[in-house]
């Protein structure tokens, strides 16, 4: 639960540095993702982090999977085919990039 934790504070600081960077003009880029409504969250009674945490966990997937990818996933999930962090919250993308989530990144 403790890397998990830490592989969270690692996306958010990985999103804050990512965003400081882009709001001053250092990429004009738009960074790949889905922009279009996201489908509802999963929820389960036994998840990590308060419902407004996994929220914005669960849309910085969706939408920036290309710092999701280089984010490593701590949990040993791996052993299940996981490669990277955004395989832990986003089972599969339609061909427009929308999420389909993965009920993994709850835990």
């Amino acid at each position: 639960m403790v890397k998990r934790w830490v592989g969270i504070a690692l996306c958010v600081a990985l999103a804050a540095a990512a965003s400081v960077a882009w709001a001053q003009g250092r990429s004009t880029a738009v960074p790949p993702g889905y922009r279009g409504p996201l489908p509802p969250i999963p929820s389960s009674p036994h998840a990590a982090a308060p419902p407004d945490i996994l929220r914005a966990v669960y849309e910085f997937a969706a939408r920036r999977p290309d710092v999701m990818r280089y984010v490593p996933c701590f949990c040993g999930c791996e052993r299940n085919g996981h490669k990277d962090n955004e395989d832990c919250f986003v089972a599969r993308r339609d061909p427009d990039g929308r999420p389909h989530w993965d009920a993994h990144g709850l835990t």
